[in-house]
């Protein structure tokens, strides 16, 4: 068994709601096993036979998109892949005074927007590279309100990204 982590992108947010007990469900009618929901915003752990992430994000997609009547994203990573990318998150400073977010992105546009977040020079955001994603701290009140924050829902990037604080996360791996 292989053990993953799912992102819903865009859940209960603009009048999109995705009731979790619900979404555990389509995971367990698809064959995934030990499913836990994390939150209110489409955070998924489970097991799964499947090797292939293309073909499972796939049939996940299909299934939740058909239960919920939206077009739903999924961001897949296995546990492995999310424990490196919360591992080596960037910022030291994680303090109750800032928002430390990983955001997961389609891989060929971690760079372009890494790079297009940092010719801002925004005094209120810091930025860095990872793996396939973009390690982001800004301080906590400011998030909507950051330079950084506006380039994500330009539409280049808006349906390609989606971003977790590092807290949650750290309650996904336990």
């Amino acid at each position: 068994m292989n053990r993953y982590v799912s992102f819903l992108r865009g859940v209960n947010v603009g009048g999109r709601i995705v009731n979790m007990a619900k979404l555990k469900d389509v995971y367990e009618i698809e064959g995934m096993k030990d499913v836990k929901t994390f939150l209110q915003s489409g955070n998924v752990v489970f097991s799964s036979d499947l090797n292939d992430k293309v073909i499972l994000r796939s049939m996940l997609e299909k299934a939740v998109t058909a239960k919920f009547n939206y077009n739903a994203k999924i961001f897949l990573l296995s546990r492995e892949q999310l424990k490196y990318a919360y591992d080596n998150y960037s910022f030291e400073d994680v303090s109750e005074h800032n928002q430390d977010y990983i955001i997961f992105i389609e891989s060929d546009l971690a760079t372009k927007l890494y790079e297009q977040g940092r010719s801002l020079n925004s005094d209120i955001d810091k930025l860095a590279l990872g793996k396939d994603v973009i390690y982001w701290q800004v301080p906590k009140g400011k998030t909507v309100l950051s330079p950084f924050s506006k380039l994500l829902v330009k539409s280049k990037f808006r349906e390609f990204h989606t971003n977790r604080n590092i807290k949650t996360i750290s309650k996904m791996l336990l």
